[in-house]
């Protein structure tokens, strides 16, 4: 049954797969993990802003085992972070 060979076309259609999974997986642990309102970011469970939390971006990335790993990114100076 050719429709089950690997080639090139399907390596590169199942890599594309993956990484909208991975993509996907991270962005909404991005969302699960801003416990606030924010611009686009719309939650009806925390509906206010929190800048005492979440003045701040964070990055996601892949960690070594797959999971996903959080940087924080501050880009407050450091008397307007109390």
């Amino acid at each position: 049954d050719q429709s089950l060979s690997a080639t090139p076309e399907t390596l590169i259609e199942a890599l594309g797969i993956r990484n909208l999974a991975q993509s996907a997986e991270l962005v909404l642990t991005a969302c699960l993990d801003r416990e606030e309102t924010r611009s686009g970011h719309l939650r009806t469970d925390f509906p206010k802003t929190d800048n005492a939390r979440f003045g701040h971006s964070f990055t996601y990335r892949c960690g070594e085992m797959g999971e996903p790993d959080r940087q924080i990114l501050n880009y407050r100076k450091p008397e307007e972070a109390a």
